[in-house]
């Protein structure tokens, strides 16, 4: 299918604006000149500002480098495939500039910012840079490269049809996000429930890593093998990682209880202290914590996953949130639970799950929405 509209190059309907070039000398603490670099637009093409530099205030700025109300930030120079090229539109006038290696784009009267946003973020664009880009060390996007992307531009009036529709869409998804990202599972805590340490109610394992450099303990494996970054899933069903039998023998490495409950010891970011429940038959490496409980009549596994879902942050705390130092198998055994009696552990499991399957459904809805837009930018063009 061919677009309906003109194909244009898109030099002709923007100005391409360098940012300004510092020294780490120049940079501050305080009071200085608040500047944008390309960690603050993520992956996705949106704007973080939980990291902003300051230069000094004698630094040299031009007003053209500072951020407008409908400017495209871009990120022109990356050792990254995956970061040059990223975008985020700046919705509001803001008392920032913008670094060395970084562009603002601004568009004219025939073109609309927010319609050829949507178009940078597409693939499109993606492979014309890879197709422009010279495979050096330094990704580096100049103005000739840009220029010579081409767009569908259809009229004024249908460009702003495209972005309101676009945007209700992506109201969608920001609030269905919000739902999502926000939930944790909670319950009210009766102080007269009994409070256990957690060594006391349970059973603790942990798993080992075969040998790396010997390739039949891994290749054409089909033993599951957990490391810390499969927590993130929730529910383990299955993972990507694999050992032989071979691997297995030769390891700490041993099959861990179906429906334990599994802690990241250590891990980069936010994994450290996240739980998972397991629901296949796997192994895990030494970085993973198993725990089952003793007697399913006095603590069932699910209340203990929501429970310790719960206390993410004070299990993170334990040894220091923002520090490097990971958990072991005394820490975890001295974490305190409440041990409510069976049956309100049951009523509370089936009303978190009712709430899960809530948000279940709105991670459907983003997926859903995220799909119209690409559909929708795809017919422009026309593909």
């Amino acid at each position: 299918m061919q677009t309906v509209f003109e194909i244009v190059k898109v030099a002709p309907f923007i100005d391409f604006i360098r940012g300004v070039t510092y020294s780490k000398d120049d940079e501050v603490s305080k009071n200085g000149i608040k500047i944008l670099r390309a960690n603050n637009i993520t992956i996705d093409n949106c704007l973080d500002l939980s990291d902003i530099r300051e230069i000094g205030i004698n630094s040299k700025v031009k007003p053209s480098q500072k951020l407008y109300k409908n400017d495209i930030l871009i990120c022109t120079a990356s050792g990254s495939d995956d970061h040059v090229g990223k975008v985020a539109f700046i919705e509001n006038n803001m008392d920032c500039y913008f670094g060395g290696f970084m562009a603002v784009i601004r568009t004219n009267e025939k073109l609309l910012a927010k319609y050829l946003y949507e178009l940078l973020k597409t693939n499109n664009f993606r492979v014309h840079l890879k197709n422009q880009i010279s495979s050096t060390s330094i990704r580096n996007l100049k103005y000739d490269i840009f220029e010579s992307f081409e767009i569908p531009l259809p009229p004024l009036d249908v460009q702003q049809q495209i972005v309101n529709e676009i945007e209700s869409y992506q109201k969608i998804i920001d609030g269905a996000k919000q739902i999502v990202n926000s939930y944790t599972p909670t319950f009210v805590i009766n102080p007269n429930w009994e409070m256990v340490e957690l060594g006391e109610v349970s059973s603790l394992m942990t798993g080992g890593t075969p040998t790396s450099t010997v390739k039949d303990y891994y290749e054409g494996g089909n033993i599951n093998w957990i490391v810390s970054g499969d927590v993130h899933k929730g529910e383990i069903f299955e993972c990507e990682n694999k050992i032989t039998e071979a691997g297995m023998k030769n390891s700490n490495a041993k099959y861990l209880p179906v429906n334990s409950v599994l802690i990241a010891l250590n891990g980069q970011g936010k994994t450290r202290g996240t739980v998972a429940i397991l629901k296949c038959i796997a192994t895990c490496n030494q970085s993973i914590v198993s725990i089952l409980p003793n007697d399913t009549k006095q603590l069932i596994p699910e209340f203990l996953y929501y429970q310790m879902k719960g206390l993410y942050q004070v299990i993170r705390n334990i040894t220091g949130d923002k520090e490097r130092s990971g958990l072991n198998m005394p820490i975890i055994r001295s974490i305190k639970l409440y041990l409510p009696p069976i049956d309100e552990q049951k009523s509370i499991v089936k009303a978190i799950d009712e709430e899960l399957h809530i948000v279940e459904q709105n991670k459907k809805l983003i997926k859903l929405f995220e799909t119209k837009i690409k559909n929708k930018i795809a017919r422009v063009w026309g593909e």
